[in-house]
């Protein structure tokens, strides 16, 4: 059995320094340029991931779900994925995983 998986959409928060904005800033424009260039409702995803470098650094420890509430996606199976410069990468896999 062959699985096709593919992503649809992409997006990136402003790049600099940006004292006036905390991580749930740039998660929530990164996420929501991603939903836009999908062209997606955010009722349609059923779950997801998020690709952390750094996650002791931040107020809890598994950023997917909260990266979920702060994008207002349905309850699902949300988790964060931690692997440093590869984590992008071992992100998609685990999502491909998930179909």
């Amino acid at each position: 059995m062959t699985i096709k998986a593919e992503i649809i959409g992409v997006g990136m928060a402003r790049h600099g320094y940006r004292a006036d904005s905390g991580w749930r800033d740039l998660v929530f424009e990164a996420g929501s340029c991603a939903l836009a260039d999908a062209g997606i409702e955010r009722s349609s995803i059923d779950g997801g991931l998020v690709s952390v470098t750094c996650p002791e650094a931040f107020e809890q420890q598994n950023l997917g779900p909260l990266t979920a509430e702060e994008l207002d996606l349905p309850s699902g199976p949300f988790a964060q994925v931690v692997g440093a410069c590869a984590g992008g990468t071992m992100a998609f896999m685990q999502g491909v995983n998930m179909i």
